[in-house]
């Protein structure tokens, strides 16, 4: 199973409005593509996506991977934690507490 980064850092927050506000306004972020529930930023070296949710999360490094049903599998028997999933992709907790993002190319 490999894993390649895919230059994209996930956050997720509470008010969109503000974070467009501030992502937009003050950090001067093109915005990429805007949805209900998602903002996507083109900042230079990486995309920032921002996520609308009730809980807020430190940054979040992403991954993509060919297969996710297989990378689900694999680092489910690799001692990890599968704490979201969604359409798009699944989050999960590595053995030692940190949260990553996979998707499907």
């Amino acid at each position: 199973m490999k894993f390649r980064s895919n230059n994209c850092v996930a956050i997720h927050v509470p008010d969109l409005k503000k974070a467009e506000a501030f992502y937009s306004g003050v950090m001067h972020f093109r915005l990429a593509s805007k949805s209900p529930n998602q903002l996507d930023y083109d900042t230079g070296k990486f995309s920032l996506s921002v996520h609308k949710s009730a809980k807020v999360r430190p940054p979040i490094p992403s991954f993509t991977v060919i297969n996710l049903e297989a990378a689900k599998e694999h680092l489910r028997q690799n001692g990890c934690e599968i704490i979201e999933e969604r359409v798009s992709g699944i989050y999960f907790k590595d053995p030692l507490g940190m949260v990553y993002h996979v998707v499907a190319d």
